[in-house]
């Protein structure tokens, strides 16, 4: 009996199982063997299309992922979310790097004075970035499962490690251009007029200043930040978009929280062009002489960005990698 045979079988009995019955009276006569086989291929012909419906469902199942269509979907997850991350949270940002500097430690009108200054430079270079990290990320993460690699927290935290490098190495220069204007107050001053302003004192390689604070600072977070939404994810998560949206709002909170005194060490270096101190030795300064309370500046905004960049993050991600996906 092959496949088709099998599932009309089946169709039948459920059919004739489902067909209500008249109990039997005394003027009734059991059905002769011709009406059963009337009856049998009336429902024949009416499970016919049933089974091929079944059938057509089965085929169109979803595309097996590959590493090819990770990749993909995960350059344009990446862009995507980097998009609404800029355009809607930036002023949140901008208040955030005032407040962590040495003069900026107190709410002042200065602190809320142009809060898109520097947002150009962040769009132009940081949308590709994004993309090139989610697309580096995700095709890593596809390929260590092809090869069997199943620990969900070693695989996040080899492809973070793997995928920050060249992003950082893209979006060193402009971080720092975006943190001068921020810290500037001013957007006369045009992006490459900033550069060539750091060039002429510190070198070519001044552009890249701060990038080790920020290749060690996003590490930890985005390690953290992945493993607890996936976490989430395994545990509450569903098909909606907004459900995964508040689960990464939440997993953004956590790890941005818990990695503040990282990200003012990346501040303080990009404001004073100390690329040469060590981190360590910088958190042991501020705390020796500002206190436990400096190590955190800025932790209100920094978590409130970051619970709404989460929950844009992770929904722009999701729904742009279930549409190229």
């Amino acid at each position: 009996m092959n496949t088709r045979t099998e599932w009309h079988f089946c169709i039948l009995i459920v059919c004739q199982a489902l067909t209500p019955q008249p109990p039997p009276t005394k003027q009734q006569h059991r059905p002769q063997p011709c009406t059963t086989a009337r009856r049998g291929a009336l429902q024949a012909l009416v499970a016919a299309p049933v089974v091929r419906a079944i059938a057509a469902s089965a085929a169109e199942t979803p595309q097996t992922p590959t590493v090819s269509r990770e990749v993909l979907s995960g350059l344009a997850g990446g862009a995507a979310q980097r998009i609404t991350k800029d355009v809607v949270l930036y002023p949140i940002d901008t208040v955030k790097v005032r407040l962590q500097t040495v003069q900026g430690r107190t709410l002042s009108r200065r602190v809320f004075v142009d809060p898109y200054a520097g947002v150009l430079a962040p769009l132009v270079v940081g949308v590709p970035a994004a993309a090139l990290f989610f697309g580096v990320k995700d095709g890593l993460g596809e390929l260590a499962a092809e090869r069997g690699l199943t620990d969900p927290f070693l695989v996040e935290a080899v492809t973070v490690c793997l995928a920050n490098a060249p992003y950082w190495l893209a979006r060193a220069p402009i971080e720092l251009i975006k943190t001068r204007q921020q810290l500037a107050n001013t957007t006369m001053e045009k992006p490459w007029a900033v550069a060539q302003t750091i060039i002429e004192s510190d070198g070519l390689a001044g552009l890249w200043t701060g990038f080790r604070e920020s290749y060690w600072h996003a590490v930890p977070a985005d390690v953290l930040k992945f493993s607890v939404y996936r976490a989430l994810k395994d545990r509450y998560g569903g098909a909606g978009i907004f459900r995964k949206a508040l689960l990464g709002s939440a997993a953004s909170a956590v790890a941005l929280s818990a990695t503040t005194p990282l990200d003012v060490a990346k501040t303080r270096s990009m404001e004073r062009g100390a690329a040469s101190e060590d981190i360590i030795k910088r958190l042991g300064a501020i705390l020796d002489t500002e206190g436990v309370g400096a190590l955190y500046a800025g932790l209100g905004p920094r978590v409130a960005r970051a619970a709404v960049s989460g929950g844009l993050q992770f929904g722009s991600y999701e729904a742009a990698k279930r549409l190229f996906g």
